[in-house]
């Protein structure tokens, strides 16, 4: 089971009661990660799963399935992946076929092994991040500030019973900002989700649910 670090930021924010989630502390930088061993688990060691979906779900399903001994095999659109992601999908023993963004949704249709169900691990990994995050707080937060409304961040809202916010679009300075301040390398989204948590009044979270390193090439110097 992947469990992430809970910290108070206070070099981000001093004088506030922010904490940070580090979800992105995990096996391939990603939440997803915690969905993907949850779902992996499902499967038996030497087991043929099949697996379509974005990167991120990508990455952390084919790591899941190397701990689990699951063979994996991923249809991705070839547009997506970069060269050394498709090197990690390899490194990591799964089978990996890349075809048009156009037909992947056909092409599933006829992979023979069963799907490796993320969505249907997700409520699951949502009651662990909401846990984790009351055990360390010893209660829930009065705001939670995610990257955006997904199916993960708003299954733990509802498990906490608590506020939310978004930002509006991601920032490329707060994620500076937060490199410089707490030494955290978190994707630009979700750290314009920790300067929107910065604002809050009371006990906030801040969900950092992936991290920033896969980015730095699309980007460039910060």
């Amino acid at each position: 089971m992947v469990s992430t670090p809970l910290i108070r930021a206070e070099r981000f924010a001093p004088g506030r009661e922010l904490h940070l989630k580090m979800e992105f502390r995990s096996p391939t930088g990603s939440w997803h990660d915690r969905v993907a061993a949850i779902a992996a688990g499902n499967f038996a060691a030497g087991a043929h799963a099949a697996f379509w979906g974005t990167i991120s779900e990508a990455l952390a399903a084919a790591s899941a399935c190397a701990a689990r001994g699951v063979v994996l095999h991923a249809t991705i659109a070839e547009e997506d992946m970069a060269p050394d992601e498709r090197a990690s999908m390899l490194l990591w023993g799964c089978a990996v076929e890349f075809v048009p963004r156009a037909q992947l949704s056909a092409r599933m249709q006829t992979v023979p092994f069963p799907l490796l169900d993320l969505t249907g691990a997700a409520p699951e990994a949502s009651r662990a991040i909401a846990s984790e995050i009351v055990a360390v707080l010893g209660t829930p937060p009065q705001t939670l500030a995610l990257a955006a409304p997904s199916v993960i961040g708003m299954a733990v809202i509802q498990a906490l019973g608590c506020a939310s916010v978004f930002p509006v679009a991601e920032s490329w300075e707060a994620a500076l900002e937060l490199a410089r301040t707490e030494g955290l390398l978190a994707h630009p989204l979700a750290a314009a989700a920790a300067v929107v948590a910065r604002s809050q009044p009371g006990l906030t979270v801040a969900v950092l649910h992936e991290t920033g390193e896969r980015r730095l090439g699309a980007r460039g110097p910060l």
